[in-house]
Formats: C-alpha cells, sequence, structure tokens
C-alpha cells in the first residue's frame, strides 16, 4: 500500500521523515495520535455466504439473515463463531445440534431442546430466536416448566411444514408456563394439520403471531386459546377456502384479540 501526498510516494512502513511528512500534512503535532476504527466483517445473506466458492482460509463475514458471524474453513465451508446477543437461544432447523447448543452461542436444532436448556440455565427470561428455515416440529413446549417469561420469536424465512403432524407446534397443556409473552413473528405456515397454538396464553397478554397460513390445518383450529388474554395476529394472506376448521377458537375465560 502507498499514500501519495503530491510528493514521492509513502512506503509500509514509512520512514522518519515520511511520518513527519504524514503528521505535517494531517495537521498532527508529534505527540498526536491517530485511532483508526476496527475491523469490520463483510456482511450478506445465507444465500449469498453459501454461495461463495472462492474464500480465503480465515475469513469472516457476518450473516445478516441468521444474525451471526462465520469464518470460512476453506473456499466454500465455514464455522458459525458467534451471535450478536449473548442472552438468546438460537435455533437453526438445518444445520443446529442440541447436544453442542448453548446460549449466545451454536444454535439448537429444535425449540424444546433450546427451551430445555434455558429451563436448565435458570434463564430469566428465556428468549428464543428461530432462524430462518424450513420447521416440522411438534409440541415444542412439550414438558417444559419455568416460572421465567418465555418469548419465542422467528426470523424472516422461517417456514413451517410437517404432513406428518400429530398435534399443535405450541401446546401449552403439555407445559407449565406463568408468562408466555410472544409466539412468533416471520413464520410462514406452509402445511400442518392441527394448527400453531392450543392451549392457554399468560393472565397479562400472550401475542401469537403468523406471517402466512397459505394451507388451512385440517385437524384443529390455527389457534385455539383455552384462557388468558391473546392477540392473535396473521401478517399475510390465509387461506381457509377449503377447510371446515376455523381460524380462531376461544373458550373457558380467554379474551382474544
Amino acid at each position: 500500500m502507498s499514500i501519495d501526498l503530491g510528493n514521492a510516494p509513502v512506503g509500509t512502513p514509512p520512514t522518519p521523515t515520511e511520518q513527519a511528512q504524514l503528521r505535517t500534512s494531517f495537521g498532527l503535532g508529534a505527540a498526536d495520535t491517530v485511532e483508526f476504527g476496527g475491523f469490520v466483517p463483510q456482511s450478506g445473506t445465507t444465500a449469498e455466504i453459501d454461495a461463495i466458492t472462492t474464500a480465503t482460509v480465515g475469513q469472516v463475514m457476518i450473516d445478516t439473515d441468521r444474525n451471526r458471524s462465520v469464518r470460512f474453513t476453506g473456499a466454500a465451508t465455514y464455522d458459525v463463531i458467534g451471535y450478536t446477543s449473548s442472552s438468546t437461544y438460537y435455533v437453526d432447523p438445518q444445520s443446529g445440534d442440541n447436544s453442542t447448543g448453548a446460549v449466545g452461542g451454536l444454535p439448537f436444532l429444535t425449540i424444546n431442546g433450546a427451551l430445555t436448556q434455558a429451563v436448565a440455565d435458570g434463564a430469566s427470561p428465556i428468549i428464543v430466536q428461530c432462524l430462518s428455515g424450513f420447521y416440522s416440529e411438534v409440541d415444542a413446549l412439550n414438558n417444559i416448566s419455568t416460572f421465567a417469561s418465555v418469548s419465542i420469536k422467528f426470523d424472516v424465512g422461517s417456514v413451517y411444514y410437517n404432513g406428518s403432524m400429530t398435534g399443535p407446534l405450541f401446546d401449552t397443556t403439555t407445559a407449565t408456563l406463568s408468562s408466555l409473552n410472544y409466539i412468533g413473528g416471520q413464520l410462514t405456515w406452509n402445511f400442518g394439520a392441527y394448527g400453531f397454538f392450543k392451549g392457554a396464553a399468560s393472565a397479562s397478554l400472550t401475542i401469537l403471531e403468523i406471517e402466512t397460513v397459505p394451507s388451512a390445518p385440517t385437524v384443529g383450529p390455527m389457534f385455539e386459546v383455552t384462557g388468558g388474554r391473546a392477540n392473535v395476529l396473521v401478517n399475510g394472506f390465509a387461506d381457509y377456502g377449503s377447510s371446515t376448521q376455523p381460524v380462531i377458537v376461544a373458550s373457558g375465560d380467554a379474551k382474544v384479540t
């Protein structure tokens, strides 16, 4: 690298004479110091990073879709090295691992796996971030018992598909939860017979949110709220033309908006 200030190019490293020339050019005195910003890795979507075939070993990039950093181990291969939140449990349905997942670190394979570890860690609140990908889990709340506030959020690009579904994706009747604040986000419902949510919401308020419902459940409603207070949001298209199941069923002391 060279810096041309109008005289002879300044080499690397600059000589004492060139250092004085640089300081004078920038208006710096002999005691002044210069602090340059830290290294900022390149960024790209998951698809863009996966498409790279000429990376340099050791190159670091930020995955903007999945909120993580990756380090290339070969021209087209990389390892996940970190996420942006140290208090969040991440789920990656493609490459996660329930045996190696950790808070703020490597992702879990399933939502239930992340919740199970969060309960074991004594986390409060419990925040689960579901990274983009294809989900097929059933009863993600199964056997979870905690007094902590629970929030489960899906990144854009998350799609649910399970042709052999045997129960709701989230069923509070198989869990002991005192505060369920939020379930949903950018999840698109592609196929599942038993629906998105069943059971009691929080006494304060639970937000149940889904992006689109292109294929309606055939066995149960999309949202079956048996108690508590819930806001139910379907942000995109909901196709219930070929189904006899309602979008929302509220019973007991449930209050649903």
